[in-house]
């Protein structure tokens, strides 16, 4: 793996970077922890949802230690080996989503961190994460109102529950 790179608009960055930057906070894990259980079926799903994370974090042309940190962590939860991560390209992923709607918010709850995980979230990680989330299906309110809720409370302490509860207001 060695001299690739793991986003195309990041240079010399590679897997072998990510041993040293778990370190950097473990306390981060603890919110991916909490919302991994059990949200992907099959193994393209969760190819599919690690590529979504990948371009969200790459969609401001720059790709963070601590954003290619939390989703190698990701990765590994799902039990997705770190060199498939190494393949990514900057393409549009094709998105293969779980079949089930509250599986679809913890999923969403993640692409949300991944772009707050950095502590600086810009327009366009904000624009491209809105459109996912209308991809998925999502209510554009509950989107709107999650973004917010998780840039107010940060990726740290944005409590599952309560993006469950911003969803749920807006079901039909």
């Amino acid at each position: 793996m060695g001299n690739q790179t793991f986003c195309p608009c990041v240079k010399n960055f590679s897997e072998g970077d990510f041993p040293l930057a778990r370190t950097i906070n473990p306390g981060f894990l603890v919110p991916i922890e909490l919302v991994i259980l059990a949200i992907m079926d099959t193994y393209k799903q969760k190819l599919s949802h690690l590529k979504a994370l990948y371009h969200l974090a790459c969609s401001d042309n720059e790709l963070s230690q601590v954003e290619a940190t939390y989703i190698f962590n990701v990765a590994e939860r799902l039990g997705v080996d770190p060199e498939e991560l190494v393949d990514f390209d900057g393409s549009e992923p094709d998105l293969d989503l779980p079949d089930r709607q509250y599986k679809l918010y913890a999923v969403f709850h993640r692409l949300v961190m991944v772009i707050m995980i950095d502590n600086v979230a810009n327009e366009d990680e904000k624009k491209y994460c809105f459109d996912l989330g209308i991809k998925m299906g999502l209510h554009p309110n509950a989107i709107m109102e999650v973004i917010n809720y998780v840039g107010q409370h940060g990726p740290l302490n944005a409590i599952p529950g309560e993006i469950l509860s911003i969803f749920r207001k807006y079901l039909s």
